[in-house]
């Protein structure tokens, strides 16, 4: 179980966006420079709310009230679809009927983390790259031997992950910041295994996850 712990120091954390250059190197590809641009973009529209007395919370509800989140998510979706006709990708019906089947099951996972879970004041572990699932999503380099859990939590709290380990051989806890195709990718910033854990007789853990100064979030247990 995952639940926030009130009475931790809070911090607050700034993103700024780092140029296509300097995040990606001497070798930039066009897929980097747009990243780069994106991420530059989202930080300074973010810079841009907090100064014409709005934040990034009224402007999503100003969203939400207009329409134009919907209206986006739809554009976004159908854009997605256009790497199944890029140069080098299969044209037979069949690779192209589980390319959109594997879009389809991005977006489950996309919907499930980040509108039905992905309240940071409320985390949930949810079950998705889960080989034990009727519908598991396989995100991709899955191990169908592991069974994957993940919550979206922020580093303006601090967490108290308990449970119990059991017979389970072996176990990782990973904390991630970023996301999979956006500039400098998914990276691990921290992680325990089993045997670095304090485990209690009765096999229970608690493991206490909290920001460290730089708006990063370390795990202590």
């Amino acid at each position: 179980m995952l639940t926030i712990v009130r009475d931790q120091p809070l911090y607050s954390t700034a993103a700024f966006a780092v140029l296509a250059a300097l995040a990606f190197g001497p070798k930039i590809s066009p897929k980097g420079i747009v990243l780069g641009l994106a991420g530059l973009y989202k930080s300074a529209s973010v810079w841009w709310l907090w100064l014409t007395g709005s934040s990034p919370k009224k402007e999503c509800s100003r969203r939400v009230v207009s329409g134009e989140t919907w209206d986006e998510f739809c554009d976004s979706l159908k854009a997605a679809g256009t790497v199944l006709k890029l140069p080098g990708t299969p044209q037979d019906p069949l690779t192209q009927a589980e390319g959109i089947r594997y879009l389809s099951r991005l977006t489950r996972a996309a919907l499930e983390s980040f509108v039905e879970c992905g309240d940071v004041e409320d985390p949930r572990l949810v079950a998705l790259a889960d080989g034990l699932r009727d519908a598991p999503v396989k995100l991709g380099s899955d191990n169908p031997d592991n069974l994957y859990l993940s919550a979206q939590i922020s580093s303006d709290f601090s967490y108290l992950l308990t449970g119990t380990i059991g017979d389970a051989p072996y176990l990782q806890i990973g904390l991630q910041e970023g996301s999979y195709g956006s500039a400098g990718g998914l990276k691990t910033v921290a992680s325990r295994d089993k045997a670095s854990l304090h485990i209690a007789d009765d096999q229970s853990v608690h493991i206490l996850i909290r920001p460290t100064g730089g708006g990063q979030s370390e795990g202590q247990g």
